[in-house]
């Protein structure tokens, strides 16, 4: 007769399985919302990236959020910065513009940071950061975006519903893979958590993508996890049981 999968077996399977799917939807919508970001306001002529650009993850649409960029001069001479910023104002073809000239001594690093929240939403879904950085020779134009969701969890502040994804994702995930362990001990099977390895691997590039802000890399992660996905579900349903 067929040979059953042990109880163990299918927990584990069933726990790893749900902390990708969590981890993977997490990094699919903010992975959108980088995506939209990038294309809101591009055509700014900038020659190089802004990567200092930061903005957080998430924000409930009671709650104000904060995108902040550091402008340094490394010159050894006074130099002078033009800073000009723009978040959409509850569509992607309405923007609120900020314009700052800083004049910074050799050396100096400046901090600058522009609140929004839920009411500057694209869609009422994502909110849309676009901070360009004037060329002033040496120094390149520079350009960096950032996409916000604003979603309502319970009333959760946005750092609190991104660490909540992160730690059940992988939470679960940690589950799946030590009963799968304790089920190959019983069994007397030999190890074999490739797929597993291989699932979580793509999951914390996305995720640290996420953290970084490079939707490319998440898009990636994302194909990659669902064409893993379609090769695993295909060798299940064509692999046989062998028999007692």
């Amino acid at each position: 007769m067929p040979e059953k999968r042990s109880p163990l077996h299918v927990w584990s399977t069933l726990l790893f399985a749900t902390g990708v799917f969590i981890g993977i939807l997490f990094v699919a919508s903010a992975t959108w919302a980088d995506y939209e970001a990038s294309l809101f306001d591009a055509d700014n002529g900038a020659d190089a990236i802004l990567w200092n650009l930061t903005c957080p993850v998430m924000i409930a649409p009671n709650e104000r959020g904060f995108a902040q960029a550091v402008i340094k001069n490394d010159l050894p001479r006074q130099k002078i910065r033009r800073v000009q910023t723009h978040i959409s104002a509850g569509f992607v073809t309405l923007m609120d513009e900020y314009l700052e000239t800083l004049d910074l001594a050799p050396g100096e690093a400046r901090s600058l940071r522009w609140e929004f929240g839920a009411e500057n939403a694209a869609w009422k879904r994502f909110v849309l950061v676009r901070v360009t950085l004037f060329g002033s020779y040496p120094s390149p134009a520079q350009t960096g975006s950032c996409g916000i969701q604003v979603i309502d969890f319970f009333g959760l502040p946005g750092k609190w519903i991104t660490f909540l994804a992160c730690f059940f994702s992988w939470g679960f995930i940690l589950a799946g893979v030590l009963l799968r362990k304790r089920n190959q001990i019983q069994a007397r099977q030999p190890e074999s958590y490739g797929l597993m390895f291989a699932f979580s691997g793509l999951l914390l590039a996305g995720m640290l993508s996420v953290l970084a802000g490079l939707w490319l890399v998440g898009i990636l992660s994302i194909l990659g996890t669902f064409l893993l996905g379609l090769v695993t579900t295909a060798q299940a349903i064509n692999t046989r049981p062998s028999g007692a």
